[in-house]
């Protein structure tokens, strides 16, 4: 079941619990797919703590700047979430939020424009919604994110407080 409210799409999937797996509907119906959310949210935490726990922050203000863009050019939240992982997996420069942000979007359009395994066993891909390697979709998706960081990178040169509010208010 899927309800959207306030522009939000929650879905409830049945689950079992069966040992210390969770077990939800395969997208078919026809079987039980065996899930692992901990596996991913327990590196999602590691990585956090890694970096002075600035990651979970970068990743709310990145989902602000990403939610600006027109519909079909939007990552889902989740997607966001396991490219902030592939990205800062070893990242080592400077852990504020301007710094990590930049570093974010610069990397993001080329991280999109691979499909990402699903570590959690949900689906096969994070991303199944952009299509393969070089559907249209991703290269649509990618030069938007592109145009975000270029801008990024002009407030950040212009150390204008006001271009970077900006990024959070309009595409």
């Amino acid at each position: 079941m899927t309800l959207r409210l306030d522009g939000q799409e929650i879905q409830l999937l049945p689950a079992v619990l069966d040992g210390d797996r969770i077990r939800i509907s395969s997208h078919d119906g026809r079987q039980w797919s065996t899930i692992r959310p901990r596996v991913f949210a327990a590196e999602l935490t590691r990585l956090n703590k890694k970096n002075d726990a600035k990651l979970v922050p970068t990743i709310k203000l990145a989902k602000g700047i990403l939610a600006t863009l027109p519909e079909q050019r939007q990552l889902s939240g989740y997607h966001t979430e396991v490219l902030a992982v592939k990205i800062f997996r070893d990242y080592s420069g400077n852990r504020t939020p301007k710094d990590m942000l930049r570093h974010f979007f610069d990397k993001l359009p080329d991280a999109v424009r691979e499909p990402m395994r699903d570590t959690t066993g949900q689906s096969l891909y994070v991303d199944e919604y952009l299509g393969d390697r070089d559907d249209v979709r991703r290269h649509v998706v990618s030069d938007a994110l592109d145009r975000i960081a270029r801008r990024i990178r002009n407030a950040d040169g212009a150390k204008s407080l006001d271009r970077w509010r900006e990024l959070a208010f309009e595409e």
